[in-house]
């Protein structure tokens, strides 16, 4: 709530939103420590882990509301969509096209990542010879 209420731009409002979204509070650390402090499984991993996941989810939401706004729009619906009229096939057509652009960029950030991790693999092959 201190985030929405601050003097800053709505960028800055939830990018800081996202990342304590992210992070998922103390509440939820202490309940994972209550669960793992039995099995000797150590803390550390995990409170980097969602620090990093805090720090990606801001940047992400940076990205995507800053630079990519364009692409974004594209992929979204809006949360005043009229669903009165619905029957219609304009509405259809372009309900489609939406869920051709998310497929589409679904399936290009997928392929980056394949591609980046057999690149990756690649290399680590490589150099551990």
């Amino acid at each position: 709530m201190a985030a929405s209420q601050a003097n800053a731009p709505l960028l800055q409002k939830v990018a800081i939103t996202s990342a304590i979204i992210a992070w998922s509070g103390l509440s939820v650390h202490g309940q994972v420590a209550s669960i793992v402090i039995e099995s000797g499984i150590r803390m550390g991993p995990y409170m980097v882990a969602r620090l990093l996941h805090a720090i990606l989810a801001m940047g992400i939401t940076i990205l995507l509301l800053g630079p990519a706004y364009n692409v974004t729009k594209l992929l979204s619906i809006p949360v005043t969509l009229n669903l009165a009229q619905t029957n219609s096939l304009s509405f259809w057509l372009v309900r489609m096209e939406q869920v051709g652009y998310q497929i589409c960029v679904l399936l290009a950030i997928l392929l980056t990542l394949s591609i980046a991790f057999h690149i990756a693999r690649g290399l680590y092959s490589y150099i551990s010879r």
